[in-house]
């Protein structure tokens, strides 16, 4: 024994209390130790989550950002070729107008030359019809013929002739009133 009497009894009493309320301690706080390390570990998965996230929407912001930036260079790149374009046809278009009146005066002048010559191909053919029947011979029947194919045509030519003059005209108003014309 000890130099104390009971002094080992007391001692197994304060292990034994020691002990007993550390198995009661030891589990409560066991439980709370492994709930807070799993609530932790849930914790920091949010937030590496929120951070993988994050990333993604950052991604995404940088690829719409350059979508953007390509779409404005593709619109301007529209808008120029589009300017272009409408200026080539303005200078285009002046000079299908000059080649248009050109083509169209110089067929109205083949047409004038065409009437003119027929006029004097029928002028000659009626002389030529009164001479014979001034002679007391009737004219051929070709010559009749190309009599009245002539007429026809001379009247024919008068109408183009005219509505030729009635078009230039109405395409040189619209010019000068700054409109095109087809």
């Amino acid at each position: 024994m000890g130099r104390y009497p009971n002094s080992n009894g007391r001692l197994a009493i304060a292990t034994a209390i020691i002990t007993a309320v550390s198995a009661l301690i030891a589990g409560p706080v066991a439980a709370l130790m492994l709930s807070w390390l799993t609530a932790t570990q849930q914790r920091q998965k949010t937030l590496d989550d929120y951070a993988r996230q994050d990333e993604v929407a950052d991604r995404l912001e940088r690829a719409a950002m350059a979508s953007r930036i390509r779409l404005e260079e593709v619109a301007r790149l529209a808008a120029e070729t589009a300017a272009t374009q409408a200026a080539t046809a303005v200078v285009t278009d002046s000079k299908l107008n000059v080649i248009h009146t050109l083509v169209n005066s110089q067929l109205s002048a083949a047409l004038q030359n065409e009437l003119d010559g027929l006029v004097r191909e029928v002028a000659v053919i009626r002389e030529l019809i009164e001479l014979k029947r001034a002679n007391g011979k009737e004219p051929t029947s070709d010559s009749l013929t190309i009599l009245a194919a002539s007429d026809s045509k001379i009247i024919e030519l008068r109408q183009t002739l005219d509505n030729r003059a009635k078009e230039t005209a109405k395409a040189a108003a619209a010019a000068a009133a700054g409109k095109t014309t087809p």
